[in-house]
């Protein structure tokens, strides 16, 4: 049972190490940039590695980009995991997480800019919408029960968009070459006050 255990967790740390690697040069180099040999070298892999844990570099590029996504939908499980976060306390700390996963988010990005048909193949494994949404719209409907859908989606892609924005800003853009910089704390300070005026101007509509 322990040599089984042994050689699956080897086999969990090469996929992972496998995973990193091709984020980092798909990002640089895009789909047609990076090479299954580039990636290997970078993840101290042989090729036949990747073939068996993903078969293609189509297939790789994919688990890239889902990867991604689950890694940081797991965080933001983490971050509510203790207790129920209010709206403020859950988009800050989104936030904040972001700040300690920059690379992956802006390499992610990266990704996604480049098509490939990305969005579309998460849809159909049921990465819709943006992690940690669901959480959002939870704590948004603690506090306004009959809140819509088209008034929920409206606040968590106002929010979400916020987020990831300034995180992306403060990601590839260091403080000390913005003309009008901003810190991360002023950032994180600016997003909990426009989680409380979502909150404010829903609980207007719904007199609550």
């Amino acid at each position: 049972m322990s040599e089984e255990l042994g050689i699956t967790e080897q086999s969990s740390d090469t996929k992972k190490r496998i995973l990193d690697s091709a984020l980092k040069i798909f990002a640089e180099h895009g789909f047609d940039g990076a090479s299954i040999r580039s990636i290997s070298q970078e993840a101290k892999v042989n090729i036949a590695a990747i073939n068996y844990h993903f078969g293609n570099k189509e297939n790789l590029y994919f688990e890239v980009v889902r990867y991604s996504y689950t890694q940081m939908n797991v965080k933001i499980q983490e971050l509510n995991a203790v207790r129920e976060l209010s709206l403020e306390e859950l988009a800050v700390g989104i936030f904040d997480l972001l700040q300690t996963k920059s690379s992956m988010l802006v390499n992610t990005f990266r990704m996604l800019l480049s098509g490939r048909h990305v969005f579309d193949r998460l849809c159909e494994v049921g990465c819709e919408g943006p992690p940690g949404g669901d959480y959002i719209a939870a704590a948004i409907r603690r506090k306004i029960p009959k809140i819509t859908d088209a008034d929920l989606f409206w606040a968590v892609r106002s929010l979400f968009s916020l987020i990831i924005h300034q995180s992306l800003i403060l990601c590839i853009a260091p403080d000390n070459k913005m003309k009008m910089k901003a810190t991360a704390v002023e950032v994180r300070d600016g997003i909990g006050r426009v989680a409380q005026l979502v909150l404010s101007d829903l609980s207007k509509k719904y007199s609550v």
